[in-house]
């Protein structure tokens, strides 16, 4: 626990930066020939498993925040802590619509610019991957409710159960439900945001302490397991050939909790540089631009759909591609997100220099 907590910030900062790379990888997935070629033998079971590890990085970004905020309190404080989420992505929005008439897409706009420009920064959720910030807005509100229910629970045991309560609504159904619905569904698609919350939270109070070596074989193991039963459940559903259902894609599924945690527990448990060291400065920075990374890396990811030399070559080439394509829209969403970061910390401290002065 003493450890967890001494090596807290450049541990979280180096689950974000996983969790953006993640992010990258698997919108390159969508842009490949996973979903229309089938998949067969060792190289179809290699890329299901890694795909499916890359699916993790939403629920990442959102244990890494139940974890950071599990103490937040209800106060005015608390809430002006949304502006540099929302500047960031008002910032980007106004990047990724300027790049429009860049990347092909200026038929999407009617009428006068200002007039669309106003409208997509309000449709929150619209396009590229603003999703998550329309999702992140919602937590942000509840995280104080959710932080005084957590310490209201006061046990280890009690707060176990609101975990198991949390996996009963939100991953069995995904795990049971595949042919037929067995237990209650509704809540699998709404729930696994605050889910995640409070594995983060769990997981800073009762961290999981294990050797390198353990940890390292356990994340080993979570990538093996979850890989060889979607392979099995892959050729099941698609008749003897590999493919790809959708349902393994839920946000809250069992596979993703499972690799979830075992992806922080090993970055819990590896020997990280000290924060204060060149190295522990440097993910400290790329984390705090993993946001503007993620939301920007949609504009980068469509240049290289239209580009087309990706998406033209047979999907066992497009595994030896994927690194090098994944540099060409990393390196611009992170220079992109440095930008706009610090352009977003230049507003806010001005905006709160004029407010002091106002007072």
């Amino acid at each position: 626990m003493e450890t967890m907590q001494k090596s807290r910030s450049i541990s979280i900062d180096l689950l974000k930066c996983v969790a953006v790379s993640f992010v990258i990888l698997t919108h390159l997935f969508a842009q490949s020939k996973f979903f229309d070629e089938p998949l067969h033998g060792v190289s179809g079971a290699i890329a299901i498993s890694f795909r499916t590890l890359c699916l993790s990085c939403t629920p990442l970004f959102l244990v890494a925040t139940g974890f950071l905020m599990k103490d937040k309190r209800l106060d005015v404080r608390y809430y002006r802590g949304i502006l540099r989420t929302l500047l960031i992505y008002v910032l980007v929005s106004l990047f990724r619509m300027y790049s429009y008439g860049t990347i092909g897409y200026p038929e999407n706009w009617t009428g006068s610019i200002s007039f669309n420009v106003i409208r997509e920064l309000l449709d929150i959720g619209y396009t590229g991957y603003t999703w998550y910030i329309e999702m992140y807005i919602g937590l942000f509100l509840l995280i104080p409710f959710l932080n005084i229910l957590y310490k209201e629970l006061g046990t280890k045991r009690n707060r176990l159960l609101l975990l198991a309560t949390l996996f009963f609504m939100v991953s069995l159904p995904t795990q049971i439900n595949v042919d037929i619905q067995v237990v209650p569904n509704w809540w699998s698609a709404s729930l696994f945001p605050i889910m995640y919350f409070f594995i983060g939270s769990y997981f800073r109070d009762y961290p999981i302490s294990l050797s390198p070596v353990k940890a390292f074989l356990l994340l080993l193991a979570a990538i093996g397991l979850v890989g060889l039963f979607n392979t099995l459940m892959c050729y099941y559903h698609f008749d003897h050939y590999y493919g790809y259902p959708v349902y393994t894609d839920n946000q809250g599924s069992l596979e993703l909790v499972f690799l979830t945690v075992s992806v922080l527990t090993f970055i819990h448990n590896i020997q990280l540089p000290r924060a204060d060291s060149l190295k522990g400065r440097v993910i400290t920075q790329f984390s705090k631009w993993s946001l503007g990374a993620y939301l920007s890396s949609w504009v980068f990811n469509k240049c290289v759909l239209l580009e087309g030399s990706f998406s033209s070559v047979p999907f066992i080439e497009q595994l030896v591609l994927l690194l090098p394509f994944f540099l060409i829209v990393a390196i611009p969403s992170f220079l992109v997100s440095s930008i706009v970061t610090w352009l977003s910390d230049i507003i806010l401290g001005a905006a709160l220099s004029a407010s002091k002065n106002l007072t």
